[in-house]
């Protein structure tokens, strides 16, 4: 599966398994969600948006309609953590 979009055919599992990864990641430093200073997700249709605003509900996130960097994923995102600031409070 490395390199290549998971679940084509299923955007909740897609969406599900990428916050997935997010959150292992940001685990793996000692974050969570929380600390989330901003994410931008980019969908490829606007029904894909309600789900991926479920699963972004714990970051100030904005979800917006447009392509995607490759052809076979229904939406890409980007986060941004401001881990100096978490590690102080």
């Amino acid at each position: 599966m490395e390199g290549r979009a998971a679940h084509l055919d299923d955007v909740e599992v897609q969406v599900g398994l990428t916050f997935e990864v997010v959150e292992a990641l940001l685990s793996a430093q000692g974050l969570g969600f929380t600390d989330v200073t901003r994410a931008i997700a980019y969908v490829t249709r606007r029904e894909f948006a309600t789900v991926v605003e479920r699963r972004a509900a714990a970051m100030p996130a904005v979800v917006t309609r447009c392509g995607t960097c490759r052809a076979d994923l229904a939406f890409e995102v980007e986060v941004e953590v401001d881990a100096v600031a978490s590690r102080l409070r």
